[in-house]
């Protein structure tokens, strides 16, 4: 039989009126639980339990509706409580806990319940030509030389899967939230989204920055000679129509639609804005006081103004 020295009672005293969880003493001590609380006991202490008050409860319910990311573990660990007391509180009270469990990548899932920001707006754009929606999960795949383009909305999301090399030079990175896929869904963003894409339904303020990360996603510019011009890809013509119309309400640039079949036989529509002066103009609509945007694009648009 294993014998508690006296340090050892000390330093479990010490540990449990510091709040410290019975089952952290236990494995930091090599003993079983039941052991410390013998030893807690004999002490005069009165052992903490799992018991909520009123206050606490309150506590328990607003946090864990108001902070989408905290997790019933987090929880109980800031109130020293079993996250099983936690989650069986929770339960009671009608609260699904299942979407919420301790995650190994944890990023912010409710950066697009909202868009309310020049920064969302972009990213809602991006993700809209270059992102691949499953079933709870989004995953975005660059070549290699965008690889800081997926370190951006690594920081912007606030977490998420390392980034990984995939084949044919290119990088990926997954996001696994079913509420993150929910709330895309709102802004038409949805699995097997390539023939349904349309503009999403936000405020006029944040279309510059959406249709910039159209842009960076789908999109290109390119040098004729002397005449530069942007042109954007969808396999969608009626949104590059609302592309197209979009720009001329704004800043009466017209520009034309073509179709292209791919060697796979896929039809592919092209929304092509040419011209100088329409190229400065589509700059300072979409450029004009941005922060996100793809660098490696945007030197070659700068490149291209110096020449003008």
């Amino acid at each position: 039989m294993k014998y508690t020295t006296i340090e050892q009672r000390q330093l479990i005293l010490e540990m449990h009126e510091k709040g410290v969880p019975i089952s952290t003493i236990a494995s930091s001590t090599n003993k079983h639980p039941v052991t410390i609380v013998r030893i807690i006991r004999k002490n005069g202490v009165i052992v903490n339990t799992n018991r909520l008050t009123s206050e606490q409860k309150q506590y328990l319910l607003q946090t864990y509706k108001e902070e989408s990311d905290v997790t019933a573990t987090k929880i109980a660990n800031t109130m020293n409580k079993n996250p099983a007391t936690i989650r069986r509180i929770l339960q009671l009270h009608g609260i699904d806990t299942s979407q919420r469990r301790s995650r190994k990548h944890i990023f912010n899932q409710s950066k697009f319940k909202q868009i309310n920001t020049h920064e969302k707006a972009y990213w809602l754009g991006f993700i809209m030509g270059d992102g691949c929606i499953g079933k709870n999960y989004l995953s975005l795949e660059l070549s290699q030389v965008d690889r800081c383009h997926l370190e951006k909305i690594k920081k912007f999301m606030k977490g998420g899967q390392e980034i990984v090399n995939t084949q044919k030079q290119c990088c990926r990175i997954i996001f696994c939230s079913k509420k993150l896929v929910t709330d895309l869904a709102q802004y038409e963003i949805i699995k097997n989204k390539t023939h349904r894409t349309k503009t999403p339904k936000i405020e006029s303020k944040y279309l510059p920055d959406f249709y910039r990360g159209i842009l960076d996603s789908d999109g290109w510019i390119c040098k004729h000679g002397t005449q530069h011009e942007f042109g954007f890809s969808s396999a969608c013509e009626s949104f590059l129509i609302e592309i197209k119309t979009w720009f001329n309400s704004q800043i009466n640039t017209r520009g034309y639609l073509k179709e292209r079949v791919q060697p796979n036989n896929h039809r592919v529509h092209q929304l092509i804005i040419g011209g100088n002066k329409n190229f400065v103009k589509i700059y300072n609509l979409l450029y004009t006081n941005a922060n996100e945007f793809l660098d490696r694009k945007h030197e070659k648009i700068q490149g291209f103004l110096k020449t003008i």
